[in-house]
């Protein structure tokens, strides 16, 4: 079955504390303070009632990740039905523009299958062998641009699905391992324009290395985008619209075909894995509902019959089992 996740919201804590008896000593009513739950924790461990000479006044402690609601999630401005976050390399692109690298610019294809084989045995994070990996590249970064840009096709139906997207308000979501210049150049001149705003991207990023200039012989490296053993746990991404209460959260599809998808697939209601992938054998090992895909045009006719209301992501799900 489809995994749906209903996040139950948080109510409001109110507590009493003494006002100070300046600016807010005028004040009538509830105070409300936004505050992370981990500091609200805190303040309601160390007492549960303050109290002034005079009078008190009550403080509502609000948790800003629930509270706000939709105004602080960037992909639920215009309160879509549904929200597509993808992956990119070898699921937008028909290969993987990183493995290309590593294959023709770096250690070679063997060396990179070795590390590929100890991150699927958990013997080997995927931080770790993907740092190994591009850091055996020499070329200058503009120079892999050109290559890639050379070399790199995009899957046959995902334009048709961008543009889908955009006529029918869902926001895609590409949340990649990959490095942002190369991301944004391949969209660029995959689509022949910079992406639309219904599309944002989530990535790594590319810095100099020993203080070269990163368009110089072994003059870059890439730059995590968070410290998780992944390099970047795509599930943070989507973890606050999981949360969003039942009235509010939109139906959340994901697509990928490698192991650090695999945390952001736990987080959405279906899972689209590329065929003969690692993601694959990933699923069937820990028991993850999935559906497969060879290319974007079986993810554009299910997730037009998902937003249509003609199949649940659970059904989908149990079809494929």
């Amino acid at each position: 079955m489809g995994k749906s996740l209903c996040g139950a919201q948080k109510p409001a804590v109110t507590h009493r504390v003494p006002h100070p008896g300046f600016p807010l000593a005028a004040h009538r009513g509830p105070l409300h303070l936004d505050l992370s739950s981990s500091t609200q924790s805190l303040i309601l461990n160390l007492s549960t009632t303050y109290t002034s000479l005079s009078h008190t006044f009550p403080v509502i402690l609000v948790d800003s990740s629930i509270a706000m609601g939709s105004t602080a999630l960037p992909y639920m401005a215009t309160q879509p039905k549904l929200i597509f976050f993808t992956d990119f390399d070898g699921t937008i692109t028909v290969d993987d523009s990183n493995d290309f690298m590593i294959d023709n610019l770096g250690f070679g294809r063997e060396r990179r299958q070795q590390l590929n084989e100890k991150v699927l045995n958990e013997t080997l994070g995927f931080r770790d062998a993907f740092r190994e990996m591009l850091s055996s590249i020499k070329t200058p970064y503009d120079e892999c641009i050109a290559t890639l840009l050379k070399n790199m096709k995009l899957d046959p139906y995902f334009e048709k699905f961008y543009y889908w997207a955009r006529d029918n308000n869902v926001p895609i979501v590409i949340l990649s391992s990959g490095m942002k210049p190369i991301i944004s150049a391949l969209l660029e001149k995959f689509l022949g324009h910079k992406p639309g705003n219904h599309l944002h991207i989530v990535c790594n990023e590319v810095v100099p290395r020993d203080g070269k200039d990163i368009n110089s012989e072994g003059g870059w490296q890439i730059q995590y985008h968070d410290e998780s053993h992944f390099g970047h746990d795509k599930s943070i991404e989507i973890k606050p619209y999981a949360a969003l209460p039942d009235s509010e959260r939109p139906v959340l599809l994901y697509a990928g075909d490698g192991v650090s998808d695999l945390s952001a697939a736990a987080e959405t209601n279906l899972l689209f894995a590329k065929a003969g992938k690692d993601l694959v054998t990933f699923c069937e090992r820990r028991g993850m509902p999935y559906t497969t895909f060879q290319d974007w045009s079986t993810i554009l006719s299910t997730t037009q019959d998902i937003l249509a209301g003609k199949v649940s992501p659970a059904d989908v799900a149990t079809k494929s089992a």
